[in-house]
């Protein structure tokens, strides 16, 4: 399955839920899932958030910084996609 049609079939079920009256819990699903997917560069935040970066089979770290974006390593990744950075649970060893 492709990512757009996980996110058609994420729609579809908060759609479904909206008739029945869980329409929060449904776009809370809906957001939670696109947060998981690769998007492009151009609905990146540019608040200085460090986001998961992706161009030309390379990834990184990086933080839209005055005009430009900030990236952590000097291998010339010019981003095409993005994603949220995640982070480990801190209540697990």
């Amino acid at each position: 399955m492709s990512n757009e049609d996980r996110i058609r079939t994420a729609l579809e079920i908060a759609d479904s839920r909206v008739r029945r009256g869980s329409f929060w819990a449904a776009m809370v699903l809906a957001d939670a899932y696109r947060a998981q997917q690769w998007q492009p560069i151009e609905t990146a935040p540019k608040n200085g958030l460090l986001i998961r970066i992706y161009g030309e089979y390379l990834e990184g770290i990086a933080a839209w910084h005055g005009d430009k974006w900030a990236i952590d390593d000097n291998l010339g990744i010019v981003p095409t996609h993005w994603m949220p950075l995640t982070y480990p649970d801190r209540t697990t060893p």
